[in-house]
């Protein structure tokens, strides 16, 4: 220990200064530093609670898919359409019919597109190739819509086999061979496309139903 008045070595435990006197505790105590004084914080308002993230769960905003709704509604539509046809064609008294024949596929188109949008909607993740809304509204987009259809269609049944494989979900996969057999025959054999839209329904109803758990 050194002496702060005239700089001379003393002994650790030492209380005056051999060569001065002077006392060496209340040096010491003097050079020490003043203890720091702790301040409480002031009293700050809560912090709000931060806004919950909500992603695709597997289950959150998919609701089940009944396919007898929507075959009901296909088979009614191309049912009265067909008669209607067929009696404005052989009656000439009512041949103003062959005009409004189409009007039994509207319901028919509805509950289609109704389908389409729940199907893509049920694999919404971040990853499928469209939106519900798109995959919907670019159906009505004259000669776009031809291609737009196969991706509609066999477009989902990939996305949902890479959908079921990323998530590791216990659900069945869609055969992709069936989806593109129905979007050709759609364009070229009209009479096999509309067995094969049956055949689609069942599989996209019970697809997406597989899905809830």
């Amino acid at each position: 220990m050194f002496c702060t008045e005239c700089g001379t070595k003393n002994r650790e435990d030492g209380k005056f200064c051999v060569s001065c006197g002077k006392p060496l505790h209340q040096q010491s105590a003097a050079k020490e530093p003043p203890a720091p004084i702790l301040q409480h914080p002031p009293n700050l308002p809560p912090m709000p609670p931060l806004p919950r993230i909500v992603t695709n769960n597997r289950t959150g905003g998919r609701s089940r898919m009944n396919k007898s709704i929507y075959m009901i509604f296909a088979a009614g539509g191309l049912l009265l359409t067909t008669l209607l046809t067929v009696w404005g064609a052989t009656d000439s008294k009512v041949d103003e019919l062959l005009y409004f024949s189409w009007l039994p596929l509207i319901p028919s188109i509805i509950a289609l597109y109704t389908m389409i949008y729940k199907m893509w909607a049920a694999i919404q993740d971040g990853y499928a190739r469209t939106t519900p809304g798109k995959a919907v509204g670019f159906m009505f987009i004259p000669l776009f819509n031809l291609y737009w259809f196969f991706q509609v269609f066999y477009g989902w049944a990939k996305d949902y086999n890479s959908y079921v494989a990323r998530h590791s979900l216990n659900a069945p996969r869609v055969s992709e061979g069936t989806f593109l057999a129905y979007v050709i025959s759609s364009y070229f054999c009209f009479p096999v496309s509309i067995v094969m839209l049956f055949i689609v329904i069942s599989k996209v109803c019970n697809a997406v139903n597989a899905l809830r758990g």
